[in-house]
């Protein structure tokens, strides 16, 4: 089962995507705060009307996952993706599941505070997409798996073949976390000639 907090379509459940399709797990569920284009099952949304009400979602999502999974042989494995989804990591450790964190997003000072929290109270099976997270947050045991990238066309023997302009289309949010710079300082290392849009 996939836990997102957001119910926008965007990395957690691209990722998740990915992730189903190299697993042998048979069916996968996902569950979000909000409606989403994907099939999912549908938990509150109470920060749609406030931020001052997340605490209070917190709660009701746990009393709304336990109602929904509380079937100990129904969906033994809960995937939660970033830092806020506070409610199904709690919620998986009554219902005696196994819960897999994973930390997507670069932590701010106040969700690095929730995070160590959360962590040394649950002991949580940890996945991080970046180890750079991973050091900030001061962890040493984890699960690295990034993104998927097609390695057919981005490996070392591929680059020198490239002769033309290629063109990068970068879709998400301008920000920090995204790490936009960062690819942009790897191209310019490079000898491909590119076309970076934003």
């Amino acid at each position: 089962t996939n836990f997102f907090l957001d119910n926008r379509v965007g990395g957690p459940h691209i990722y998740s995507r990915l992730l189903y399709k190299n697993l042998s797990y048979k069916k996968f569920i996902n569950v979000t705060n909000g409606k989403t284009p994907y099939k999912s099952l549908k938990i509150s949304n109470l920060r749609e009307i406030s931020k001052y009400f997340f605490p209070l979602e917190i709660i009701i999502n746990f009393l709304e996952i336990y109602f929904l999974f509380k079937n100990k042989n129904k969906n033994k494995i809960f995937f939660v993706y970033t830092i806020y989804n506070i409610a199904p990591i709690i919620c998986g450790k009554f219902l005696n599941k196994k819960v897999y964190w994973f930390i997507l997003e670069k932590p701010t000072i106040f969700s690095k505070i929730i995070f160590l929290i959360i962590n040394s109270v649950f002991q949580l099976k940890l996945v991080f997409i970046s180890r750079k997270i991973a050091e900030e947050l001061n962890i040493k045991k984890y699960i690295y798996l990034p993104p998927k990238i097609d390695t057919n066309f981005w490996s070392k023997k591929e680059h020198a073949k490239i002769k033309k302009k290629i063109v990068i289309t970068n879709v998400g949010n301008l920000n920090q976390n995204k790490n936009q710079l960062y690819l942009i300082e790897n191209l310019e290392k490079s000898k491909i000639k590119y076309i970076f849009n934003i």
